[in-house]
């Protein structure tokens, strides 16, 4: 229930969430570096090996440590090729051009949060993220989240309640 949690802070607080394993989102130009290297190939914004071997290069960078030291394990050479293109072209970056810069200047009552953006065969998915949330206190958006996580926690009690009363399952 750290979902819960989250949300109770922000309403008697207000202020920013985030999780500590979060990383920001890249910015428009990493993006851009990350798909010219890859002539379009989504994998390496997709597929998680991936991912993670080109955030590792980027935090590497943006933290002054050596970008040679990336974890490569289970990727192949030729990717491994690729992903070192792309952290030498994002190496040349300014550091406060790597990620996107959020906004903290937000309407009452609001509640940006992430959004996470998937290629899936038939279109896209787009998940919200509860990593990072920002709001006001005692914002009447957070009492709404808060009213629909209790009732899919009550949703959630109830068929565990029937799976434990035996009503639609019988022992054999």
């Amino acid at each position: 229930a750290s979902d819960l949690l989250r949300m109770y802070i922000l309403k008697e607080h207000g202020g920013i969430y985030t999780d500590t394993d979060m990383m920001p989102a890249y910015s428009k130009q990493v993006i851009f570096k990350i798909m010219m290297q890859t002539n379009g190939d989504n994998r390496f914004l997709e597929d998680l090996k991936l991912r993670r071997a080109i955030s590792d290069g980027v935090l590497r960078y943006v933290n002054n440590q050596n970008i040679d030291e990336v974890n490569y394990n289970e990727i192949s050479d030729a990717d491994k090729n690729i992903i070192k293109k792309i952290l030498t072209e994002i190496s040349k970056m300014p550091e406060d051009s790597i990620f996107t810069k959020i906004n903290t200047r937000i309407p009452r009552d609001t509640m940006p949060i992430l959004r996470r953006y998937h290629l899936w065969p038939d279109g896209w998915n787009i998940r919200g993220l509860n990593g990072f949330m920002l709001s006001h206190k005692g914002s009447e958006v957070i009492d709404a989240v808060i009213a629909g996580q209790n009732q899919a926690y009550r949703e959630l009690r109830r068929i565990r309640d029937n799976i434990h009363s035996e009503i639609y399952f019988k022992q054999t």
